[in-house]
C-alpha cells in the first residue's frame, strides 16, 4: 500500500491514508484527482487503464486502487 501512498503524494494529497474509505464521495478526491491519478498509474505500472474502469468504485480506497491495478496488469 506505499506505492499507493505515493501516488497520493505525489499529486498533493499527502493527509489521505490506507484508512481513509469513500475517497471521491467523502470529499478527499475529485475527477481532477482521479484523471491525475490514472496517469501517474499508469506511467508507474506500464498499463493502460481501460475508460470503463475509471469509476469511483474503483477509487473507494487504496485496496480498491490495488485491485483495479492488479485486473489492468492481467
Amino acid at each position: 500500500m506505499q506505492e499507493i501512498k505515493q501516488l497520493f503524494n505525489e499529486i498533493g494529497k499527502n493527509d489521505i491514508t490506507e484508512f481513509h474509505n469513500d475517497l471521491v464521495f467523502g470529499g478527499f478526491i475529485d475527477s481532477v484527482d482521479i484523471i491525475s491519478l490514472v496517469s501517474l498509474i499508469e506511467d508507474k505500472y506500464k498499463i493502460s487503464i481501460d475508460f470503463d474502469e475509471i469509476v469511483p468504485e474503483n477509487f473507494y480506497n487504496f485496496q480498491t486502487i490495488m485491485e483495479m491495478i492488479c485486473k489492468m496488469q492481467k
